[in-house]
């Protein structure tokens, strides 16, 4: 009976906000369009879910997740103690050759377990955590790092931290490097709508994501103050839900600042990367690689970012982006200008970014997953 039953690739994604939603849409849709029969179990409240609506996915499973501190107790428990059950009976009618987690959630591991016969293909996008960070104590306590000890593959966006992460979940082998692709999701979006508009006569930076401690807001206002002292035809755009607390004094000080505290829809978010003169700007203390860097140079504009991490491996410094280091302001603020005086620079590396966007598309990490899920190779691409 079982031999009758269609082999499919499951993708575990229980995350709702961010980065994690679009890469887990580009990758499922890339491997639907070699021809994979993929279902998927997602959050119901994923902010991307009218676009996994329309896949043509064998099965889409919806589960509650959480809003709030007292809905996520309240659901984990439930889901542990029974309604995981559910997701293994939604899917009895199909062989699920393989459970592929775009991003791990405190969810992954009790749904990869439901099928202990398949193989278990994890990626894990941050094997330091940021600094800074609050969740590290939940992470351990929901055993969150269980998915990585159990996986049978692990994919890193990072060439550096291969080894480490080898080494830690004892995977020798098993630990593959996959270039983060281009992030071109918004393109697709319908309703747009408007949340910044740019002086097209000034040179206009950006900080677009979410606020926390290690992504150097800090560090871009004094770089940003430092601008300002040279030239005034410049502005600033921080927009980003999170604690912008710490920085609202620093930043009342600066001038032609625009500050967008709070979660951008979809909708909005390519106005935040369409205007004249633009400059993308990552200041980050510490990164293993930037989904926000995709987006922008997804719409042709170029990142200024701190050479930490993997970013120096996302972004190629003067043919790309400029790299600058992450604790000196001064030589931030000199490459903020640099971009900005020298437009022959800019419009270089303007075109270089629309010369690698090919090369950065969804189809090669939709092979590899296959080739680890085990799809044979006539079936992709039929």
């Amino acid at each position: 009976m079982s031999s009758k039953r269609k082999n499919i690739i499951l993708i575990n994604y229980t995350g709702r906000h961010g980065g994690g939603p679009l890469h887990a849409y580009e990758l499922t849709k890339a491997l639907l369009e070699q021809g994979i029969p993929v279902a998927a179990v997602l959050s119901k409240d994923i902010e991307n879910v009218k676009a996994w609506k329309r896949l043509p996915l064998e099965k889409l499973i919806l589960i509650p997740t959480y809003t709030s501190a007292a809905s996520f107790l309240k659901n984990h428990l439930q889901f542990i103690l029974y309604k995981k059950y559910r997701i293994r009976k939604a899917l009895q009618s199909y062989a699920v050759t393989a459970v592929c987690c775009p991003m791990c959630t405190f969810w992954t591991d009790p749904v990869n377990r439901l099928f202990p016969h398949a193989k278990k293909i994890v990626f894990c996008h941050d094997p330091q955590l940021h600094s800074g960070e609050s969740y590290a104590i939940a992470v351990k306590l929901l055993g969150v790092n269980k998915a990585y000890r159990h996986a049978d593959e692990i994919l890193v966006h990072t060439k550096k931290f291969v080894n480490e992460v080898e080494t830690r979940y004892h995977k020798t082998g098993h630990v593959h490097y996959l270039p983060l692709g281009r992030h071109s999701y918004y393109r697709r979006v319908s309703g747009k709508r408007t949340a910044v508009t740019y002086d097209p006569e000034k040179t206009n930076y950006v900080f677009f994501g979410r606020i926390s401690p290690y992504k150097g807001l800090d560090l871009l206002a004094d770089a940003y103050q430092k601008v300002c002292r040279r030239c005034g035809d410049v502005t600033l755009t921080i927009a980003g839900a999170g604690d912008f607390s710490p920085y609202r004094a620093k930043y009342k000080q600066l001038e032609r600042v625009t500050v967008i505290n709070r979660w951008l829809a979809d909708e909005e978010v390519e106005s935040i990367f369409q205007g004249e003169h633009l400059i993308a700007v990552l200041p980050y203390a510490d990164a293993t690689q930037s989904g926000v860097l995709m987006v922008a140079m997804d719409y042709g504009v170029p990142v200024i970012a701190t050479d930490t991490g993997g970013l120096g491996e996302q972004l190629e410094d003067g043919v790309t982006g400029l790299l600058t280091d992450a604790s000196d302001s001064s030589q931030l603020a000199r490459q903020m200008l640099r971009l900005k005086n020298d437009r022959e620079l800019y419009q270089t590396i303007c075109r270089n970014i629309e010369k690698k966007l090919p090369d950065m598309e969804w189809g090669g990490a939709a092979e590899l997953v296959a080739k680890l899920a085990g799809v044979p190779a006539y079936l992709r691409n039929r």
